[in-house]
């Protein structure tokens, strides 16, 4: 009998806990498990336990390590560069590294699907894969 693969999880990162808990809360609700971490240092450390996390929903301005330098280490480590990092933001004027998604907070619950399923699979609810098809514009910088 073929293996099936774990489904994979999104880790959500983010210093105030309400967002914190509405982003996971959302993560759940379209069906994906979410794993909560509220500091960038935290982040890292569920990120190098698990091999479960398919995808990283993290928020950029936070005490200590920030989104950004979470991104970079991640960058720098041969396991944890292949998974998404998509950073999470009220901030207008971000320039984060080049081919970094942002999300633009605040965010819809749409605009939440689009994003974990672009990176995990999965198909919308007209049952077509999903690639942002149906999306505002603008949702996510792609820079």
């Amino acid at each position: 009998m073929p293996e099936v693969a774990a489904p994979k999880s999104v880790l959500v990162v983010d210093d105030d806990p309400d967002t914190l808990t509405a982003t996971a809360d959302a993560v759940e609700c379209v069906g994906y498990a979410a794993v909560v971490a509220s500091s960038g240092e935290d982040a890292l450390r569920v990120l190098g336990e698990r091999d479960d996390i398919g995808l990283v929903l993290m928020d950029v301005q936070m005490p200590g390590l920030t989104g950004i330098e979470v991104l970079e280490k991640a960058s720098r480590d041969e396991k944890l560069k292949a998974i998404p990092i998509v950073l999470m933001t009220a901030a207008t004027q971000l320039a984060p590294p080049p081919s970094v998604l942002v999300l633009k907070k605040p965010f819809s619950l749409r605009r939440l699907v689009c994003v974990a399923t672009e990176h995990l699979g999965g198909i919308c609810p007209e049952g077509r894969p999903y690639a942002c098809h149906d999306c505002d514009a603008g949702h996510l910088l792609a820079v």
